[in-house]
């Protein structure tokens, strides 16, 4: 209440941006990670397959996500009107200089513990819908 209309859109690019890494880096490393595996003959019907591509995508969206997430928590946490940061870019310029590349990397195996299973039911459930599917079109066109 006290910060009104700048309160609420405080750091809003930053979040627009790790909406736009988060699902784009676990959708095409997932796919990527499976086409890999196809082309060296590997499954891709096993359940082990869709495993092993989920966890890494959920790898691959923490290394892309992370540092936007320390970014953007330092921008949360800012009180509104005072001038830590200047923006994101400022902000993660800020924190690569006082505290080093390691520091967007803080909480990042959390959140791969969270991620991590996530990715595995997202896609675990993602593929048997595309396999029911396939079965139900086989069926329609084989009638």
């Amino acid at each position: 209440r006290k910060e009104g209309l700048a309160g609420c859109v405080q750091g809003m690019s930053t979040s627009i941006l790790r909406g736009l890494l988060g699902p784009g880096s676990q959708l095409v490393a997932y796919n990527e990670m499976k086409a890999a595996a196809a082309a060296r003959g590997v499954d891709t019907a096993a359940v082990s397959t869709h495993i092993g591509c989920a966890l890494g995508s959920a790898a691959v969206s923490t290394l892309c996500v992370s540092p936007v997430d320390v970014v953007r928590t330092r921008l949360y946490n800012q009180p509104v009107g005072s001038q830590w940061y200047a923006s994101g870019v400022d902000a993660a310029l800020q924190l690569a200089r006082t505290e080093g590349p390691f520091a967007f990397y803080k909480g990042a195996l959390s959140h791969y513990l969270r991620l991590g299973p996530h990715m595995v039911l997202v896609f675990g459930f993602l593929e048997q819908l595309k396999s029911f599917r396939a079965r139900a079109v086989s069926r329609k066109c084989g009638s």
